[in-house]
C-alpha cells in the first residue's frame, strides 16, 4: 500500500507565510487570522500535496519546482512580506480609534469617577480596551504572532539562586524554612513553598531566605546576612529592567518593600515607596485581574493577595513620605472585595483607610471648617466596626491610630503655618490644644499596640510600623510638657527602642527620643 500523503490543512494566508495554522474548533477560521482580524480562507476540498502542486498549473521540464531550497522561494517570501504588511495595515486601522469619552463632559465625569473612593471607575473598561489596541501594544503583540512565540516566554529572570553560588547551603535553608512555618505565612506573603522557587525565581527564593534569616537570632546582622541582602539587592536591580516580569518577582518586590530586611550594619535603607511602586507597575503588566474569584482558586487568591499587599504598602508610604501614588484609585481599589478571608478583609480595609487619608490630605480649596470634617475616615471606622472589635484586630487598630496621628499632625501644621483664616484666635488655640491631646493619645496607643503585636508572633517588622512608632515617639517628645506621666512614657519609649533594635534595624531618631524623654522623666522626679 502506498504511504498516506500529508493533507493540507492550512488556510491561504498561513500557507503563504509558511507559518503554523491552527483552526479554531467549530469555526472556519484559524487562530492567527482571528487574532489579526483578517479574512481566513480554507479550501473547501483538502487536496493532497501532489494534487495541490499540479492544481497550480502543469509542470514542465523547464519549470523549477518550488522547494524550500529553490531560488523560486525568493518570490514566495516577497509575497509573504507583502501579505504581512497588508495585515499590519489592517491591524493598525482597527486600533486607530479606541473607545473614549465623546466630549469634555464625559472626560470630566471619568476623572471624577477615578477620584471617587467607592465603586469601579466608569472608564475602567475603556482603559483596559485601549491598552489592548494602543499602537505600541499592537506592534509588540504582532511580533509575537508573526514569530509564533508567547509574551510569557520572556518572563524568565535568568538569574542564579543563592544556593548554587555557594552563599547559603541547603541544610541552612531547610532550617530557615522550618522556622518560617511557625509564622503567619499569609501575613508575610509567604503562603507558598519556597523550595519550588529556587530555580523558578531565584529572586523570590533569595527574599524568602532573607526573611527567614530573622527566625535565627544569631544570624541577624551577621556577615551572611549582609552578603545575602546584597545578593538579593543585585537580583532585584537586574529584574527591574526585565519586562514582562514573572509574578514571583513581583511578589519579591512586595516582600522587599514591606519588610525591613536591611542589615543594621549597612548605612542605607530600601525606599519602600519606590520599590512598591515598581512592583505595582510590573504587576499591572503581569497580572490578569479578575472582577471576582469564582470559583475559588488558590493561585488566583495568592496573586490578588500579593497585589493588595503591594497596594497597602505603597499607600502607607505615599502618606508617610508625601509622595503621590504611582497608580490611580481605579487600580489601587479595584480588588477590595475579591477575597473573603478574615485577614484579607482587614488588609483591604487598611488599604481603603489610607486611600481616604491620602485623598483628604491632598484635597485643595478646603475651608477652615472643612479641614476638621474628616467624615470619610470616620465613616471608614463605622463601616469596619465588626473588624475593629474582633479579637485579632490589633493590626487594624494600629493602622487606624497611625492614620489618626498622621491626620492630626497634618492639621497642626496647617494651623501653625501661613494659612490665613478668619477664625478668632481663641478658637484656633482651642483647636490646636485639642489636636495636640489627640496626637499624644494616638502616639501612646501606637507604641503600646506595637509592643503587643511584637510580643505575639512578629519576627521581622514591617518598615512602615517601625517608622510610625518612631514618629509617635518624636511626637510625644515634641509635646513632652503636655505628657501626664513622663516616667511611664520614658519607660515605654526605651522599651520600644530596644524592641526595634532586636527585631529590626535601629532608628537614630528613636534613640534620640528615648534619651530626651529620659531627661524629662528625671527632671519630673527631681521636682
Amino acid at each position: 500500500m502506498p504511504p498516506q500523503r500529508r493533507k493540507i490543512i492550512s488556510c491561504g494566508t498561513c500557507r503563504r507565510l509558511r507559518t503554523r495554522c491552527e483552526k479554531l474548533p467549530g469555526l472556519n477560521v484559524c487562530r492567527r487570522c482571528d487574532r489579526l482580524r483578517i479574512e481566513c480562507n480554507f479550501p473547501n476540498i483538502r487536496l493532497s500535496l501532489d494534487e495541490a502542486r499540479t492544481s497550480c498549473g502543469p509542470s514542465t521540464d523547464n519549470q523549477v519546482q518550488i522547494r524550500p531550497e529553490a531560488p523560486g522561494e525568493v518570490q514566495q517570501r516577497l509575497s509573504a512580506i507583502e501579505d504581512s504588511l497588508a495585515e499590519i495595515k489592517v491591524l493598525l486601522a482597527n486600533s486607530s480609534n479606541p473607545p473614549k469619552p465623546s466630549s469634555e463632559c464625559a472626560l470630566e465625569e471619568s476623572r471624577r469617577s477615578i477620584r471617587s473612593s467607592s465603586g469601579s471607575p466608569a472608564n475602567d473598561g475603556v482603559v483596559e480596551e485601549f491598552s489592548k489596541t494602543a499602537p505600541i501594544s499592537v506592534i509588540r503583540n504582532l511580533g509575537h504572532i508573526i514569530t509564533g512565540t508567547s509574551p510569557d516566554a520572556s518572563m524568565n529572570e535568568g538569574l542564579t539562586d543563592c544556593v548554587s553560588i555557594g552563599l547559603v547551603n541547603e541544610s541552612l535553608c531547610h532550617t530557615i524554612f522550618r522556622g518560617l512555618q511557625s509564622l503567619p505565612l499569609k501575613r508575610y506573603g509567604l503562603d507558598f513553598n519556597p523550595w519550588e522557587m529556587r530555580y523558578r525565581s531565584p529572586l523570590l527564593f533569595g527574599a524568602s531566605v532573607l526573611t527567614g534569616l530573622y527566625t535565627i537570632q544569631s544570624l541577624c546582622n551577621s556577615e551572611l546576612h549582609i552578603s545575602l541582602f546584597e545578593h538579593v539587592e543585585g537580583l532585584a536591580t537586574k529584574a527591574i529592567l526585565r519586562t514582562p516580569l514573572p509574578l514571583e518577582s513581583v511578589r519579591a518586590f512586595m516582600m522587599l518593600s514591606t519588610w525591613d530586611l536591611v542589615p543594621a550594619k549597612l548605612d542605607r535603607y530600601i525606599d519602600s515607596w519606590l520599590m512598591s511602586g515598581i512592583g505595582l507597575m510590573h504587576g499591572l503588566l503581569t497580572i490578569d485581574f479578575p472582577r471576582s474569584i469564582v470559583p475559588p482558586d488558590w493561585k488566583r487568591e495568592m496573586t490578588m493577595r500579593t497585589w493588595n499587599l503591594l497596594c497597602l504598602t505603597h499607600l502607607e508610604f505615599s502618606v508617610g513620605t508625601g509622595r503621590p501614588p504611582v497608580l490611580g484609585p481605579e487600580h489601587l481599589e479595584n480588588h477590595e472585595t475579591s477575597l473573603g478571608d478574615s485577614w484579607d478583609k482587614k488588609l483591604n480595609a487598611q488599604t481603603l483607610l489610607f486611600t481616604a487619608l491620602f485623598a483628604f490630605i491632598v484635597a485643595k480649596n478646603k475651608s477652615f471648617s472643612e479641614m476638621f470634617e474628616y467624615s470619610d475616615i470616620e465613616r471608614w471606622r463605622t463601616n469596619n466596626k465588626s473588624l475593629i472589635e474582633a479579637d485579632d484586630s490589633l493590626s487594624l487598630l494600629f493602622a487606624y491610630s497611625c492614620a489618626q496621628l498622621i491626620l492630626y499632625r497634618h492639621l497642626l501644621k496647617v494651623l501653625t503655618g501661613s494659612l490665613q483664616v478668619s477664625e478668632p484666635p481663641e478658637r484656633i488655640q482651642a483647636r490646636t490644644d485639642s489636636l495636640i491631646e489627640l496626637a499624644i493619645y494616638h502616639s501612646l496607643k501606637i507604641m503600646n499596640l506595637y509592643l503587643t503585636i511584637v510580643a505575639s508572633d512578629v519576627v521581622v517588622t514591617p518598615a512602615f510600623n517601625s517608622l510610625m512608632c518612631t514618629n509617635a515617639a518624636v511626637t510625644v517628645v515634641e509635646f513632652k510638657h503636655r505628657v501626664k506621666n513622663a516616667r511611664e512614657t520614658s519607660t515605654l519609649i526605651k522599651t520600644l527602642h530596644s524592641s526595634i533594635e532586636n527585631i529590626g534595624r535601629p532608628i537614630k531618631a528613636m534613640g534620640w527620643a528615648a534619651s530626651v524623654m529620659d531627661r524629662v522623666a528625671m527632671e519630673a522626679r527631681e521636682t
